[in-house]
């Protein structure tokens, strides 16, 4: 072969070959997220992660008007009502978390159900409502965790 000829190196067929996967017995998603945004920055990501095709998400504020302003249905939005719609003020926000907590509670469980693995919670740190319920909201997304394992192992959720 001189030295100005190309080479032609064959294709086969067994370069494009990838055997068959065996199908898995449980079928899951790799990880589950449940977004939980707090005051007016964590109800703008909430809203960010549910047009990025997130649907378990949940925007909370003590302002209704704030809730007014985010693109989710109404089932994704809660509003903490702790006597005077309070907005920005972090000593009220941790106060309205615990007044409202069973209802905060079961929408979570409308909204997360068993299809959560881990919950994200998102907030502002400006000092408002977020960073004021930030801690309750930890312990609650906590016990929530803790329940549903508890009931999942008792159900053999899982694979």
């Amino acid at each position: 072969m001189s030295r100005s000829a190309t080479a032609v190196i064959p294709e086969l067929e067994l370069e494009w070959f990838r055997p068959p996967q065996p199908e898995p017995e449980c079928r899951t998603q790799s990880v589950r997220f449940g977004w939980i945004g707090s005051g007016t920055c964590g109800g703008r990501l909430a809203e960010t992660f549910y047009q990025l095709g997130y649907p378990a998400v949940l925007a909370i504020h003590t302002s209704a008007g704030e809730l007014d302003g985010l693109d989710l249905p109404e089932e994704n939005k809660f509003l903490m009502e702790a006597g005077e719609e309070v907005s920005g003020d972090m000593d009220h926000a941790g106060e309205a978390v615990e007044t409202c907590a069973h209802d905060l509670f079961g929408r979570m469980e409308d909204l997360f159900s068993d299809q959560v693995d881990h919950w994200m919670i998102c907030l502002g740190a400006g000092g408002g409502v977020g960073g004021g319920s930030v801690l309750r909201l930890i312990e609650m997304a906590r016990n929530y965790a803790r329940l549903l394992d508890i009931a999942n192992r008792s159900s053999g959720w899982g694979c």
